[in-house]
Parts: C-alpha cells; sequence; structure tokens
C-alpha cells in the first residue's frame, strides 16, 4: 500500500469515527429537525458571505498577478477559486490548493501562481492569527482548555511562518535547485511591491472577520445566544481545529467542534449540529458553481 493510500484509508476511518461519534450523541431527526426550524433567510447567508468573501480572494490574488506583471483578469482568478472548491470537496485526499495553482497556471507560469497562492496564504495567517490572539486574551484557555491551547498553536504558528517567510524573502541566497530560480525570483520581485502587498493585506482583514460573522449569524438565528465579543474569541479558534484535514472535506469534526462550541450557550447537541451543517452551506456553494464552471470549461474543450 503506498503512502497516499494509506493516508486514503486513515482519513475515511477516522471520518467513519467521527460520523458514528456525532450520531451516537444526537439521532438524525432531531438534527433535521433543528435544521429545519431555522428561519429561511439564514440559508442565504453562508452562500452569499461566502461567494463574497471568494470575490475579495479573487481581487487580491488578481492584484498580486498584476505586480508580478501578468495581466490576469477577475474572473480567472475567481473561477480558479471556485473550481478548486469543488475538486477540494469530492476527492477524498483533499487538494484544493494544489488544484488552484493547476487551475491558475492555464493563465500564467505554474511558479507564478504558486508564489502568488502562497503570498495570499500568508496574509491571510496574520488577521487569523490577530483573532487567535484576542480569545486568548478573553480567555480562552479558561473556557475551553482544547480551543484554548489549539489558539495558543496555532496563533504561534500564523504569526511565526509569515515572518519568517518575508525575512527569508529578502535575503540574497543563491537557490539550492535550478528548478527553484524563478519561483525566487518572483517571490523578490513581489517583495519589491509594498503598494500592492499593503492593499491585498488590508483586504485579508474583512476576509477574516466575514468568516466569524457567518458562523456568528447562524449561531444566533437558531436561537443559540452569544455575544458576538464571544464569537470572535471563540470561531476563529474553533475554525483551527476544523480546518484540520483529518477527515474528508471535514465531516464529523466540524459538527463535534459545534457541538463543543455551543454547549456552554446552552445549545442542544441537536441544534449545534444544525448550525455546523448551515455554516457549511456556504462551502458547499461554493462547490457547486465551481463544479459548474470545471463542467462547462471541460465541454468548450478546455483541460479536463
Amino acid at each position: 500500500m503506498t503512502r497516499r493510500r494509506l493516508w486514503l484509508a486513515v482519513r475515511v476511518l477516522v471520518t467513519l469515527g467521527a460520523v458514528a461519534w456525532v450520531a451516537s450523541r444526537i439521532s438524525v431527526e432531531d438534527a433535521v429537525a433543528a435544521f429545519r426550524a431555522a428561519p429561511a433567510w439564514v440559508f442565504a447567508v453562508p452562500p452569499v458571505l461566502m461567494l463574497g468573501n471568494a470575490c475579495l480572494h479573487a481581487l487580491r490574488l488578481q492584484l498580486l498577478f498584476w505586480a508580478l506583471g501578468d495581466s490576469l483578469s477577475f474572473g480567472q482568478c475567481l473561477a480558479a477559486l471556485l473550481k478548486s472548491s469543488f475538486i477540494g470537496l469530492v476527492l477524498p485526499t483533499g487538494g484544493g490548493e494544489v488544484a488552484k495553482v493547476g487551475f491558475l497556471s492555464r493563465h500564467t507560469a505554474v511558479d507564478r501562481a504558486a508564489v502568488v497562492l502562497t503570498a495570499s496564504r500568508m496574509q491571510d495567517l496574520l488577521p487569523w492569527a490577530g483573532f487567535l490572539v484576542y480569545g486568548l486574551l478573553w480567555g480562552l484557555l479558561a473556557h475551553d482548555r482544547v480551543l484554548g491551547l489549539a489558539a495558543a498553536v496555532f496563533a504561534t504558528a500564523f504569526l511565526v511562518v509569515p515572518l519568517s517567510a518575508w525575512w527569508i524573502a529578502a535575503r540574497p541566497m543563491k537557490p539550492p535547485w535550478a528548478w527553484l530560480e524563478k519561483p525566487v525570483r518572483a517571490v523578490r520581485v513581489l517583495r519589491g511591491q509594498t503598494g500592492t502587498l499593503a492593499v491585498t493585506g488590508i483586504l485579508a482583514l474583512p476576509f477574516a472577520f466575514v468568516n466569524a460573522a457567518c458562523a456568528w449569524i447562524v449561531i444566533e438565528a437558531h436561537g443559540v445566544s452569544m455575544p458576538v465579543v464571544d464569537a470572535l474569541a471563540l470561531i476563529p479558534a474553533a475554525d483551527t481545529l476544523i480546518s484540520l484535514p483529518i477527515t474528508v472535506a471535514g465531516v464529523g469534526v466540524r459538527e463535534g467542534v459545534f457541538v463543543r462550541l455551543l454547549g456552554p450557550y446552552g445549545a442542544l447537541e441537536a441544534t449545534a449540529v444544525a448550525v455546523g451543517l448551515t455554516r457549511w452551506l456556504g462551502e458547499l456553494t461554493r462547490a457547486s458553481i465551481g463544479a459548474v464552471l470545471w463542467l462547462a470549461s471541460d465541454r468548450r474543450g478546455g483541460p479536463p
């Protein structure tokens, strides 16, 4: 068995275990009833906000590509993001980030696509780290030790990795391998575009806020009262656990994290699962649109 197949088997087993744990805590009927009890308008919130975030991300990518001298359009960047959402959702092993490079490389060089995506991801980590630090100051460790430890670990990583990358990019080091020369050259060009980096960095702030705001709106709409100051402390920390690639598409982990997150606020476990599923509608919507775009581009003769 190859390493990749072994990892897939582990993820599938962990996914089944997580789903079994959630199923042992609640009944499907109760979760469906809680889901249907929410006001109809809330089901439009995650798709609208997540599509707005995708547009904001596409704009940032476009500006970064322009800084490198590549004239990618907003539509090309947005289509690549949406199609990669579909790929990352349906593949058991994930692969959304690799898919982004692949889709964008149809319009630019692979190394430039990888550099721009990495730069945007580094910028995403900084405001997320800010929310995690806020959560620690709010008292996460006393409120929930697991979420508090996750916030401490990820806040450290989310600060150290981007700042280290920024420092390394300024070093006049010769790449140890020839295939790294073009990416390193692109990194140094991009680092010199401080104006563009400042704009895209500022645009990463609402990008991070929308993720937390979306979950808070969904929580309130399902009848769970959570002060917004609590939500801004708890939700980014919970997202660090949900984003871990330990199950297929986060299934099971997402629901379990929301059960843990909302229990202290009086939410029934079925309601917490319904909250997690409602919020997931945003990702499902992006993936669905990406699937349509992917199939349409294939029919027009594009690469499969």
